[in-house]
């Protein structure tokens, strides 16, 4: 039994071993930072984003800048777009020069 981390959560694959690269790491790195509430994560404060405070509008503008905001420590990382459906936010996040998405859930 092999367990790949999708979207910050272990998922069972088949019975191959399956390793992700390490733009998949790194992808998981963003989702979790943008993912977390800002100032609640106590050993650092400043670890996460706001993005799931934002009720105003332009939404995608302001999500744009807290996802900059949440992921600027992380070398080589760049948000590169915002897209606001429903209820999720989609990210296109360029890591080395490799383009991915990222999607979180929020409530507004």
């Amino acid at each position: 039994m092999t367990a790949k981390l999708v979207n910050g959560d272990y998922q069972i694959i088949d019975n191959d071993l399956v390793t992700i690269d390490y733009i998949d790491e790194i992808l998981q790195n963003v989702f979790l930072a943008l993912n977390a509430k800002r100032g609640k994560f106590y050993p650092n404060k400043s670890f996460g984003s706001r993005i799931h405070s934002i009720n105003q509008q332009p939404y995608d503008e302001y999500a744009l800048c807290y996802a900059r905001q949440a992921v600027d420590k992380i070398y080589g990382v760049y948000i590169k777009s915002v897209k606001h459906q429903d209820k999720q936010i989609i990210f296109t996040v360029s890591v080395n020069d490799v383009e991915g998405e990222v999607i979180i859930n929020v409530s507004n």
